[in-house]
């Protein structure tokens, strides 16, 4: 430990961004047909959280009927428009406000399903947020724990240890779903078995414990209800202190300005390939708060460390 103690060590900050293929409505139509009620309902949770604290998201700022009519159509001809870049807006906002001083800020986020104009915003709100050369766009669960793995920076010598991951994305019980019912839902599966490939190495800090936050829905209860689940098995695994949700986590305040309007807020629109998504280079409004369901679920997040909850 002493010599431990003297070695030369780089911190690392990392957002990790889910996909949202399973929000546009002709891909519900075509893929998952069963699915296209769920995507409408997301859909207006998203429309309501445009509203919000009177926020107008598109056509004349002083007309609100006029946009909310509008917002109302995009609806009905494209669910992507509130939601598809919810994690995305999330990852950049964990870069500007969680990385605590970390030497460097990543972010890595599963590309698939993302249109080229898409991936071009959040690449570009990345050179503003992220470290240069610390954006990874990547398609498998494989790649992820590959680059969470690296033991030192490009061109580094110095030992690259994690300080904290925040995790934006589907989530079910004992699964981390980057690709929840997309085309790649397989590879981009993040469950225990893939927990137990992470370095706990990455993760010591020495004299600091390493966080994960698990932002997406249900990571601290098992498939069979007990408190714990996959959120556990990554404290496990890593070392690290984990904090995640029993509950469905809400993204509702994503695009909340509080008030201002769209233009006041900075938020743009992105239309491209069919798709017109809300945007904006500094990420999101606000952070990921607790649904209420399942009620059954405990409420609150839940905090674990190696061996057993806290």
């Amino acid at each position: 430990m002493g010599d431990e103690t003297q070695c030369c060590i780089l911190q690392d900050y990392i957002a990790v961004v889910g996909t949202s293929q399973d929000f546009g409505l002709l891909y519900s139509i075509a893929q998952h047909p069963r699915q296209l009620a769920r995507a409408a309902v997301n859909n207006l949770s998203g429309i309501e959280q445009i509203f919000s604290g009177g926020m107008m998201a598109s056509g004349n700022p002083n007309s609100g009927s006029r946009v909310i009519e509008d917002g109302i159509a995009q609806m009905e001809r494209n669910t992507d428009f509130a939601n598809k870049m919810m994690f995305a807006a999330q990852g950049i906002r964990g870069l500007r406000t969680n990385s605590g001083g970390a030497d460097f800020k990543t972010l890595i986020y599963f590309n698939t399903g993302y249109t080229a104009q898409q991936r071009a915003a959040i690449e570009s709100a990345a050179k503003t947020h992220a470290s240069p050369g610390r954006t990874f766009a990547i398609n498998s669960t494989s790649r992820l724990i590959q680059l969470i793995n690296e033991p030192h920076f490009a061109g580094r010598t110095c030992d690259r240890r994690i300080r904290r991951i925040d995790i934006y994305t589907h989530g079910l019980p004992d699964d981390l779903a980057f690709g929840y019912e997309g085309p790649l839902a397989a590879q981009q599966s993040f469950t225990a078995a893939h927990a137990v490939q992470l370095d706990p190495d990455r993760f010591d800090l020495v004299d600091k414990e390493a966080s994960i936050y698990s932002w997406g829905c249900r990571t601290a209860i098992t498939t069979g209800g007990s408190t714990g689940g996959l959120a556990q098995d990554l404290a496990n695994a890593t070392k690290a202190t984990v904090h995640a949700y029993a509950r469905r986590t809400s993204y509702s305040q994503t695009w909340n300005t509080g008030g201002q309007s769209a233009e006041e807020a900075g938020l743009t629109e992105i239309t491209s390939e069919g798709s017109r998504v809300l945007w904006h280079s500094d990420g999101a409004m606000r952070g990921v708060v607790e649904g209420d369901s399942p009620a059954e679920n405990p409420s609150g997040r839940f905090t674990f460390r190696p061996g057993g909850e806290e």
